[in-house]
């Protein structure tokens, strides 16, 4: 699917990522669509974060991709990019990694 990026993610791309140039944006966003994980499969920490908000449904598609959360609208566009949180991110990684281990 070809990824679009909202003229909303595009600013909080800049302000949160620091990357300003759109060519670079969009191979980013393309890399996040394709090789991101679902929030789903970790910590509880990363999903507790989204939960409540009005864009985090069955209709978007909510990736993680390099200490960063991608959330999609069902057609491939990015609507918003939020930093993942800081304070538990190496606890929640290693449950994680232990519980796909396990599988």
């Amino acid at each position: 699917m070809e990824t679009k990026i909202s003229f909303h993610a595009r600013k909080r791309i800049k302000e949160r990522l620091g990357v300003k140039s759109q060519k670079r944006a969009e191979i980013l966003v393309e890399k996040a669509w394709k090789f991101g994980k679902p929030i789903q499969d970790f910590a509880l920490i990363y999903q507790s974060h989204l939960f409540g908000e009005s864009w985090s449904g069955e209709d978007k598609a909510v990736m993680f991709f390099r200490d960063t959360i991608y959330v999609f609208g069902s057609d491939g566009t990015l609507i918003t990019v939020l930093l993942a949180p800081t304070k538990n991110r190496n606890k929640a990684f290693s449950k994680c990694r232990r519980r796909i281990a396990d599988e």
